[in-house]
C-alpha cells in the first residue's frame, strides 16, 4: 500500500492488476474496484492462468470474469485488439465510479 501511494505521490499513473479466485476474492471485487477507482486508478480483473505444472487445485479457482462483466452490464471484449495477448482493451470506463475497468480473459471464450 505505501509503494502504491508513493507512485501516486510522485505523479505516476497507478493501475491495479487483480486475480479473481473463486471462494477466496470474487466477493471482494466489487469494493477493490471502488478502492480504485476512488483513488483514481484503473483497475484490471484476472482470469486465473493455465501455467503448466502448479500444482493441483488451480482450476479450481477459475472463475469466468464474464460474471463480473455481465453484472456491471459491461462487454468482455469491446475493442479486443487482434494480438496474441488475451487483453481486453482498452479499459472501458465506469460511469457508477469514474473509474476504468478491464479484464485479461486467457479461460473465457
Amino acid at each position: 500500500m505505501a509503494g502504491i501511494e508513493s507512485a501516486r505521490a510522485a505523479g505516476l499513473a497507478v493501475k491495479i492488476n487483480a486475480v479473481a479466485l473463486k471462494n477466496m476474492n470474487e466477493e471482494e471485487i466489487p469494493a477493490l474496484m471502488e478502492w480504485a477507482h476512488g483513488k483514481g486508478m484503473a483497475l484490471t480483473l484476472i482470469e486465473v492462468m493455465p501455467m503448466g505444472d502448479i500444482g493441483e487445485g488451480r482450476i479450481d479457482q477459475y472463475v469466468p470474469l464474464s460474471l463480473f462483466a455481465r453484472a456491471l452490464r459491461q462487454p468482455l471484449h469491446a475493442d479486443r485488439p487482434s494480438t496474441t495477448t488475451p487483453v481486453a482493451l482498452p479499459l472501458c470506463p465506469r460511469h457508477e465510479t469514474g473509474g476504468k475497468l478491464g479484464f485479461i480473459t486467457p479461460m473465457t471464450p
